[in-house]
């Protein structure tokens, strides 16, 4: 099985809540008028954690790996090696 999907999905995941909590941080940090701008960024980083829970899976067995803080190089259900 090809583990480059798995790793561009984890890349995404990571792209959409570093984003959106920089997002929120400065919607937080500007005056009450662009509070939007919070919200904004907090949906972005809500649809990263969706993402990763939709297509970051074993591309083996198909369990979600949206526990780990990291990519591992096993997967902890089925334990195959994940690595290329």
């Amino acid at each position: 099985m090809d583990t480059r999907k798995l790793k561009q999905h984890f890349l995404i995941h990571q792209l959409l809540m570093w984003s959106g909590l920089a997002i929120a941080v400065l919607g937080a940090l500007m005056k009450p008028a662009v509070l939007w701008m919070l919200w904004v960024g907090l949906a972005v980083a809500f649809c990263g954690l969706v993402y990763r829970v939709i297509f970051v899976k074993c591309p083996y067995c198909g369990d979600t790996m949206a526990g780990n803080r990291t990519l591992p190089r096993h997967c902890p259900n089925c334990k195959k090696e994940l690595d290329d």
